[in-house]
């Protein structure tokens, strides 16, 4: 037997980092850490097969975990791609001539303005340029460094911008004006001392949309409602979190200042005011523990709020946006 026979068989071997978190099989870690591809229609066959590539190197990670960041490595030159891709079905140039009438590539950053220029309504400046640099850092490293987890945290988010480069930009106009138009029917809603209904009743201060998305089986809308919580002082002074209510609905009206729904599974939702004793002398505690905790926390504790509703935001349209 080759002396190497055996040295090989440890390239199946998983991981011992994932064990520690709790991934115990394959299978676990596959439900956790992968991310598979979802893409629309108009994605280009090529950024669908580059990405299954990255799928690969996600899977193979199991086995030695500093391979995770070869995955963001793959994804960096899918996202290139897109971009110049994009570029020449909207027929931008990849190329420019230099003063001495030679024909130069264009920057990956020039691309992007140029791009942005002609798509504004996208609203993606940010996440491209995020990218861009990101990729900067990839293919032109200064020191030897693991990514590690920060790996996974952002793959829902690659799918989402891909997906968003190949949109047509009328459709953003569209989403935002959809969204709008919710948003002006809902307006009464946002802050006020209300009551929310499922299969279960919970006081909030204020529900409004975060999103509104097309789908395959027609426009969609992401909530998100704030619960009236008891104790809100000492958990905010000690450092802990209650996640808001998020919600979907696929129909939305508002009749006799209640906002009717139905959400996804088909479960109706209501929203409405009530003027119970209880829920009014629950809602004023809260309001005043609001006031008397310390501003630092509060500061600390919304923006722990801001960054859920981003994730939350990311999750939903992966899930639900993409085919």
């Amino acid at each position: 037997m080759n002396s190497n026979d055996n040295k090989g068989l440890d390239y199946h071997k998983p991981d011992d980092t994932w064990n520690s978190l709790g991934c115990k099989n394959f299978n676990e870690y596959f439900q956790k850490y992968v991310v598979v591809g979802k893409f629309h229609d108009k994605v280009p066959k090529e950024i669908k097969k580059a990405y299954l590539v990255a799928e690969y190197i996600m899977a193979q990670a199991y086995y030695h975990y500093p391979i995770a960041d070869e995955i963001l490595v793959k994804l960096a030159r899918v996202f290139e791609l897109a971009i110049k891709m994009r570029c020449q079905s909207v027929e931008i140039d990849l190329e420019f001539i230099d003063r001495t009438g030679k024909k130069r590539k264009k920057t990956l950053a020039a691309l992007i303005q140029q791009l942005n220029s002609q798509e504004s309504n996208k609203n993606i400046l940010r996440q491209l340029d995020h990218a861009r640099e990101l990729r900067n850092i990839l293919m032109h490293p200064e020191k030897d460094q693991v990514f590690g987890f920060f790996v996974f945290n952002v793959l829902k988010q690659i799918v989402n911008l891909l997906n968003d480069i190949f949109l047509e930009d009328s459709y953003f106009l569209h989403q935002q004006q959809k969204l709008n138009e919710v948003k002006n029917l809902s307006a009464q809603f946002t802050t006020d001392r209300l009551t929310y209904e499922d299969t279960n009743k919970c006081i909030i201060q204020g529900a409004s949309p975060l999103s509104v998305d097309q789908t395959k089986d027609g426009w969609i809308q992401l909530w998100v409602a704030h619960p009236v919580i008891l104790g809100f002082k000492e958990i905010v002074e000690s450092d802990k979190f209650i996640e808001p209510i998020y919600f979907i609905l696929k129909e939305f009206n508002v009749k006799q200042d209640i906002i009717h729904g139905v959400q996804l599974n088909g479960k109706p939702i209501k929203i409405f005011k009530d003027d119970k004793i209880q829920n009014i002398q629950s809602y004023e505690k809260f309001i005043a523990e609001q006031e008397q905790s310390d501003k630092i926390k509060i500061d600390s504790y919304l923006s722990i709020l801001n960054l859920n509703m981003s994730r939350k935001m990311v999750d939903y349209r992966y899930e639900h946006c993409w085919t």
